[in-house]
C-alpha cells in the first residue's frame, strides 16, 4: 500500500516488495513471502471522512463550449463571398458544418468513469481546476481548484497537487491512461487500489497512475538512471523494475537500529533504509540499508543480500546489507 496510517496497513504495502513483507509480521529477504498487488493503495478506512469533502469542493461543471448555429458565419456573408457560381445554399451550408465543428468548439472529455471531467488527459474542467477521482469505490470523477504542490512531494489532500495529480498515498501523484503518459526508462502507468472498510484490496476503477524510477539507497538521488522523491519519502524497489516513492513516515533509524519487535515498522527506520526481520529467528526488527546487489556500500561487517524473489529499481538489482 502506499501512505497509511497503521503498522497494519504498512505491512500490506509492502506486499509490493515480494519476500519483504508479510502479514505476518515484517521483511525478510530469505524469506518467500507471496507476491501481492504491486501497485500503491490508497486507505479507504483513512479516506473516507475526507472524501466528502473533496466532492463537496467539486465546483460546477465547466459550460459546453460548443457554439450553436446562430454563431457561425452568416450564410449571406459566405455566399457575397463566393463568386456567383459557387454560391452555397444556406441551409445546405449549416446542415454540412456539425455543432461540434463549429469556432472554437472543446474537444470532446470522456471521463474513464463517471462524472464531468477526465483525469488524464485533463479536460472538462477549468483552467485553474485539476480533475481527481473524487469516489475510490465508483472511481467518480469531480473539478477542485488545484493547488501548488509538485509530483512526488508529500501531500495530504488532491487540494494540495497541481494540476494533473492526485495525493495518492501520501504524495502528489501524476494520473495517466498508458505508458505514454510516463516517459522515462522503466516508468510504468499502473492500476491504483484502495482498501475498504473490510480490509479488501480493491482496483479503483479509471484510476491509473505514473511510477517513478526512483534509487532505494538514496531516495532524493537524482541523476541520469534516477529521479528524486521528495524530502523524507521514501523509495521502494519492485519485482518489475519500476521502483516508486513511498510516504512511509519520517524516522531516523539506521543499520541495526530496533524498529520492532513481533512486527516490524518501517516509518521508523530513514529513507534508504527497511525494516527486516534479524537472522537467524527473524525477530527483532532491525533498520538494514539498500544496496546494489554485487556492489559496494554496505557498513563493515554486512553484506549486501538479495531478496528471495529478485527486486529491481531500473537497471540495479537491490538488496538489504545484513550479517
Amino acid at each position: 500500500m502506499r501512505a497509511l496510517g497503521t503498522l497494519s496497513l504498512v505491512s500490506l504495502m509492502m506486499l509490493t516488495v515480494a519476500g519483504c513483507a508479510t502479514a505476518s509480521g515484517g521483511n525478510d529477504p530469505d524469506a518467500g513471502g507471496d507476491d501481492d498487488v504491486d501497485a500503491r493503495v490508497v486507505d479507504a478506512a483513512l479516506d473516507k471522512d475526507a472524501a466528502p469533502v473533496d466532492a463537496a469542493a467539486v465546483d460546477g461543471q465547466a459550460v459546453d463550449a460548443a457554439q450553436p448555429d446562430a454563431q457561425l458565419v452568416d450564410a449571406q456573408m459566405v455566399d457575397a463571398r463566393l463568386p456567383d457560381a459557387q454560391m452555397l445554399d444556406a441551409q445546405m451550408l449549416d446542415a454540412a458544418v456539425p455543432d461540434a465543428m463549429a469556432p472554437d468548439a472543446a474537444p470532446m472529455c470522456v471521463p474513464p468513469v463517471a462524472g464531468p471531467c477526465d483525469t488524464a488527459p485533463q479536460c472538462g474542467c477549468s483552467g485553474t481546476q485539476n480533475c481527481v477521482v473524487i469516489d475510490n469505490t465508483s472511481g467518480n470523477t469531480g473539478c477542485i481548484t488545484a493547488g501548488a504542490v509538485a509530483p512526488y512531494r508529500s501531500c495530504t489532500t488532491n487540494s494540495q497537487c497541481s494540476r494533473g495529480n492526485s495525493c495518492f498515498g501520501g504524495l502528489c501523484t501524476p494520473y495517466c491512461a498508458g505508458s505514454a503518459d510516463c516517459p522515462g526508462a522503466y516508468r510504468q502507468c499502473k492500476q491504483a487500489y484502495y482498501e475498504d472498510g473490510g480490509g479488501a484490496t480493491l482496483p479503483t476503477p479509471g484510476f491509473l497512475y505514473c511510477t517513478l524510477t526512483c534509487d532505494p539507497v538514496n531516495p532524493q538521488l537524482d541523476d541520469a538512471t534516477y529521479d528524486a522523491c521528495g524530502p523524507g519519502l521514501k523509495c521502494l524497489p519492485s519485482n518489475d523494475r519500476a521502483s516508486d516513492c513511498y510516504n512511509l513516515g519520517s524516522g531516523s533509524g539506521v543499520q541495526d537500529d530496533v524498529c520492532g519487535f513481533t512486527t516490524g515498522d518501517d516509518s521508523l527506520c530513514a529513507p534508504g533504509y527497511l525494516c527486516v526481520g534479524t537472522p537467524p529467528l527473524g525477530f527483532p526488527f532491525a533498520c538494514a540499508k539498500f544496496c546494489v546487489v554485487g556492489g559496494s556500500g554496505c557498513p563493515s561487517g554486512t553484506t549486501c543480500r538479495g531478496f528471495s524473489t529478485a527486486q529491481f529499481a531500473g537497471p540495479n538489482t537491490i538488496g538489504i546489507c545484513q550479517q
